[in-house]
């Protein structure tokens, strides 16, 4: 588990909550298996919408949360993702790889599709090369890109 995760954890055990992250995180935990949708949090913490998704986006990425859901209010077009907390440091670290990998292909993906025309073709086969390998590996696996012949 990496270090902050461990802080968060253990702050929140202790009841010393410092940030914006333990306070959302301990707010997610505390609603158990059914969890808690972005909108009831926003609404119970008072926490500005855009300051909310910065640290779900942050937690996410660790694999300390993930979303189980999505909840629409009666009468609006807006969908919100509903979050649980993941308890087992295994499926955090599975979690953790799976976001990884997604990110690291839009990455790809974005290079190849729009700054193709500036890149020389060694370049160019190096970003579809790995966007290949990285597709066809196992989703829980680090990510590793290969350079020019490594």
């Amino acid at each position: 588990m990496k270090a902050r995760v461990e802080t968060w954890l253990n702050n929140i055990e202790n009841g010393k909550i410092r940030s914006k992250t333990e306070r959302i995180l301990d707010c997610i935990i505390r609603h158990g298996a059914k969890g808690i949708s972005t909108d009831e949090m926003r609404t119970k913490l008072g926490i500005a919408h855009q300051t909310l998704t910065g640290v779900l986006s942050v937690l996410n990425d660790s694999g300390t949360i993930q979303v189980i859901g999505t909840h629409q209010n009666l009468g609006s077009s807006n969908v919100y993702s509903i979050y649980e907390f993941v308890s087992d440091p295994h499926d955090r670290l599975k979690l953790q790889h799976y976001r990884e990998r997604e990110k690291v292909l839009l990455w790809l993906k974005k290079g190849i599709v729009d700054y193709e025309h500036f890149c020389s073709p060694l370049v160019r086969n190096v970003l579809y090369e790995n966007y290949n390998k990285i597709k066809k590996q196992p989703i829980a696996e680090p990510i590793q890109l290969t350079l020019f012949n490594e």
